[in-house]
């Protein structure tokens, strides 16, 4: 009789041990999700500001790039896009995105600070003077080279380094904003590219496993100018 009274509180004793490891991992697993919902949240909105930032035209007048804004021709300034998504089957021929080229994408870099994103974007990493990318389908033309001016530009009388210029500024005008994913906590891999569409036919920018941030335009008729792709982890 006392060994079975002594087996059932061992029993009890084992059970009530694994109960309390269950309620152990039960808790260790609700601070986890709930650690990762805040983490969810916290990017969301991160997103959410981020975006409404860029969507946020003003610039500061007191730095290098409000300066070169104000100084700046106000024909080729970077305007941000509202983007909303269209059908591709009502898109006109001449709102068709050209097929990609490799020449488009300018840089798709892991990015760490602000000196990387200067080195990334302007080509100072390599041993050679800018030039243009691999994969554009004409001439590769080095810097200063007189001939330049001859290569066909959307823009009429406009030279190809003055179209790098142009896209150049779409990026100065929003150097504050872009620190932004250079922060801690902020979205680790930042992607600068060339793009050749009209406005209308932004959304249909992609580029896969990257998130359109922010569409810069020349011009609201003359297609052409930069894009912000972000990774949001």
């Amino acid at each position: 009789m006392n060994a079975a009274v002594d087996y059932v509180n061992s029993e009890g004793a084992q059970n009530t041990v694994v109960l309390q490891e269950d309620i152990k991992h039960l808790v260790r697993e609700k601070d986890l999700l709930q650690k990762l919902v805040n983490k969810m949240e916290y990017t969301i909105n991160l997103q959410k500001e981020v975006i409404a930032s860029l969507n946020d035209g003003s610039l500061k007048s007191n730095n290098s790039a409000g300066n070169v804004k104000n100084n700046f021709d106000k024909r080729v300034m970077s305007a941000p896009i509202n983007i909303t998504k269209m059908d591709s089957r009502s898109a006109t021929p001449n709102l068709d995105i050209p097929k990609p080229r490799a020449g488009n994408i300018i840089q798709a870099k892991d990015v760490k600070n602000a000196i990387a994103l200067a080195q990334n974007f302007l080509g100072k990493d390599t041993n050679k003077p800018p030039t243009l990318k691999d994969g554009y389908q004409g001439p590769v033309v080095e810097e200063g080279d007189l001939c330049s001016k001859a290569i066909l530009s959307p823009l009429k009388n406009t030279g190809l380094f003055g179209m790098m210029q142009l896209n150049t500024q779409c990026i100065m005008n929003k150097l504050d904003l872009i620190e932004i994913f250079l922060q801690p906590l902020s979205p680790s891999v930042i992607c600068v590219a060339e793009h050749w569409c009209n406005p209308s036919s932004l959304p249909f920018a992609i580029i896969p496993g990257y998130t359109q941030a922010a569409a810069f335009c020349r011009t609201s008729s003359i297609h052409g100018g930069t894009l912000i792709f972000v990774n949001m982890i």
